[in-house]
């Protein structure tokens, strides 16, 4: 399924920390991410909503390290996707679209904050290496000692 995607500046988007389900913004991840921007990379869109509270603004649902390598890298405008959760709590979509069902997410609430940090580092890790960077590379890359 094709979804309809547009162009907003990314100072219109907010993170609402309320429903946010990670620990934080992982800063490293925000280098590597601005890194590849300024080489030319695409990404995937950014999914937003509409603020409930602010017109013209957004909340942002799916792409908080992106959003922030976008900002520090001083891009006008970020290619999103703006959802329309009908009323639907933004946590309870962030956790289907990671595939938990609802009778779940209390069980699983407090493991939410750590497994994307899992999973995003092993596609960065994969990426770089499917790119031509040997192991050794990727190794100094992230500040590993050994490879």
């Amino acid at each position: 399924m094709t979804q309809q995607t547009t162009k907003i500046p990314p100072s219109s988007i907010i993170l609402d920390e309320a429903i946010y389900p990670r620990k934080g913004i992982d800063h490293r991840r925000v280098g590597i991410f601005a890194e590849n921007i300024r080489d030319c990379f695409t990404f995937d869109p950014i999914e937003v909503e509409p603020c409930p509270d602010k017109p013209g603004w957004y909340r942002l649902l799916d792409g908080a390290h992106r959003w922030r390598a976008y900002k520090s890298t001083g891009v006008e405008k970020v290619k999103v996707v703006i959802k329309d959760l009908d009323g639907n709590d933004p946590l309870l979509y962030a956790a289907k679209k990671m595939g938990v069902n609802q009778a779940s997410i209390h069980n699983h609430l407090l493991k939410m904050a750590t497994l994307p940090n899992l999973i995003n580092a092993d596609l960065r890790v994969t990426f770089r290496l499917s790119r031509g960077f040997t192991v050794a590379q990727v190794a100094e890359k992230h500040g590993w000692t050994d490879p």
